[in-house]
């Protein structure tokens, strides 16, 4: 039941990211862009699938540059 509630909240992000992008391109909603570190939002990102690699056998080797990789954006918490 956890799997389905998780795929589920995983298929309404996808919804709602599409709406926010219709939306953008039709400009009736502006979006704060900032500078975001990807460094950052990349290494959080990877570490969400390191157990579930690892738990199938896989190495995982992460290298993440020290020097900020920075992308105008915006963050979803």
């Amino acid at each position: 039941m956890s799997k389905v509630y998780a795929k589920a909240n995983e298929v309404l992000d996808l919804i709602l990211q599409f709406f926010d992008l219709a939306r953008l391109e039709s400009g009736d909603k502006l979006i704060p862009l900032s500078r975001i570190h990807m460094n950052d939002i990349c290494g959080r990102n990877m570490l969400t699938f390191y157990d579930t690699l690892t738990v199938r056998g896989f190495e995982v080797t992460i290298q993440i540059p020290d020097k900020p990789l920075l992308a105008w954006g915006t963050r979803k918490h």
